[in-house]
């Protein structure tokens, strides 16, 4: 179990520290949040792109109903995931899990030394800002198809 309680819902964008949003409810403590499959997040890792989207502020979470980008706030991994690339898995499918739950989110940049999972409604994926290293970048994999198609627009 991930440790998140089920919280009262938040209206709109928010900063709390602690806090992670799914399908616009809160969690804190103690109910779980269901992570993609590995082989998902593996093939996710693998073809994402080196660098971020843009800047987000650790802690908002952003509007997923109406916003551009937000930061989800992670528990942090569980004590078999010490290993750089079990740690990693471990992000990317909790990252991808809940973008899935935040309609507006077609894009994630993660990074497992920050423990940072930050999503977008648009990402210039052919663009990346590569100026702070280990941050990945790529379509969220239920926005995949869209997601490709805003990233060229941009």
């Amino acid at each position: 179990s991930l440790g998140y309680t089920k919280g009262p819902a938040s209206g709109g964008g928010c900063e709390v520290t602690g806090t992670v949003f799914h399908n616009r409810r809160r969690y804190t403590a103690a109910e779980e949040v269901q992570p993609v499959a590995r082989h998902a997040a593996r093939q996710w890792r693998d073809a994402a792109g080196h660098g971020t989207c843009g800047a987000t502020t650790t802690g908002i979470v952003g509007d997923c109903g109406s916003g551009n980008s937000g930061s989800f706030m992670l528990p942090p991994p569980p004590r078999g995931a010490a290993k750089e690339v079990s740690h990693e898995r471990w992000l990317v499918a909790h990252c991808l899990a809940l973008c899935a739950g935040c309609e507006r989110c077609r894009f994630v940049t993660l990074s497992a030394q920050w423990n940072d999972c930050s999503w977008y409604h648009k990402c210039p994926l052919n663009r990346l800002d590569k100026n702070t290293a280990g941050f990945f970048s790529g379509p969220a994999l239920n926005n995949t198809s869209h997601g490709l198609a805003h990233s060229r627009s941009s």
